[in-house]
């Protein structure tokens, strides 16, 4: 949001802000994708140590995501 304005404002392309929108990009990705269940906090992870296992399978599953539609055809359309 912050970029869009910071377009607006100094009547510049969103090509200019190249950086802002990668890292905004990949916080959002990685938000999304720590928000799925099953959902570790700290609290839980206290009490349960193999809530430590469901966080490395959830970036392991993203990355095997991420990794997929990168090298198909059709998913690397749905980014560009």
């Amino acid at each position: 949001m912050a970029v869009v304005v910071s377009c607006l404002v100094m009547n510049r392309p969103y090509q200019f802000y190249s950086y802002i929108p990668v890292i905004s990009f990949w916080y959002l990705i990685i938000s999304i994708w720590l928000a799925l269940p099953p959902r570790v906090t700290a609290a839980s992870s206290e009490s349960h140590p193999v809530q430590y296992l469901y966080l490395v399978l959830k970036f392991v599953g993203l990355f095997g995501v991420i990794t997929t539609l990168y090298m198909s055809e059709v998913g690397c359309l749905l980014f560009f």
